[in-house]
């Protein structure tokens, strides 16, 4: 309904809806939507803000939140508003993009122990979740820190093959071609086949670093 103009309508049934799933932070946070698109901007902030206490990890209310703080104050106001969500209980998504942040800045014990903050408060590390720290930290080139939380040993069947080809680039870069194999292997014996452009491209870099040693 918003996204064909009845904004009204829309708030009106969300509002509905949420009486009726007062914990759904989801639905909160598309009510925020349907207020922004009515130019409520002080009813939209309030309702974004009552969506992350209720659910203080769904990445769009997240996103959001520090999105807009960036627009208006720049990257200082957008880490500021990050923190503001890390200080809801049970908060560990915002602390992911205060990893990247801390990467860009060359920050990296300071990463890292967002990072760390992040698996201790998650029993299992999701895939999206290990593909994006693993990436983070390769285009950062902290290639020792990515094998520190993915490489030993690597979990193919929870993280897939997007983390697994991050770790494996790590272990190449760092002259361990055995160890990347292992990587390889573990996720070639999982048997998707959607995934074997995928292994043989790794296969190709595990050749070409082979014996070569490290190249960072």
């Amino acid at each position: 309904m918003i996204e064909t103009g009845n904004i009204e309508e829309a708030v009106s049934v969300l509002l509905e809806a949420i009486r009726k799933q007062s914990k759904s932070g989801t639905l909160v946070v598309i009510l925020a939507r349907a207020y922004h698109a009515q130019g409520n901007l002080a009813e939209s902030k309030g309702a974004l803000w009552r969506a992350l206490k209720l659910d203080p990890n769904q990445a769009n209310g997240v996103e959001w939140w520090a999105s807009q703080a960036l627009e208006k104050g720049g990257r200082d106001a957008y880490e500021a508003a990050l923190n503001e969500i890390v200080a809801i209980d049970g908060a560990w998504r915002p602390q992911l993009w205060l990893g990247r942040l801390a990467l860009e800045e060359k920050k990296i014990k300071k990463a890292m122990t967002y990072y760390k903050d992040v698996f201790c408060r998650i029993e299992s590390v999701p895939a999206e979740v290990a593909t994006q720290v693993s990436g983070d930290l390769g285009k950062a080139g902290q290639m020792e820190e990515m094998i520190e939380f993915f490489g030993s040993p690597f979990d193919g069947k929870l993280w897939g093959i997007l983390t697994g080809n991050n770790v494996v680039s790590a272990f190449c870069s760092l002259g361990k071609a055995d160890e990347a194999q292992q990587v390889v292997k573990d996720l070639e014996e999982l048997g998707n086949p959607q995934w074997e452009s995928h292994i043989a491209f790794m296969k190709e870099l595990i050749d070409d670093h082979r014996n070569s040693g490290p190249s960072v």
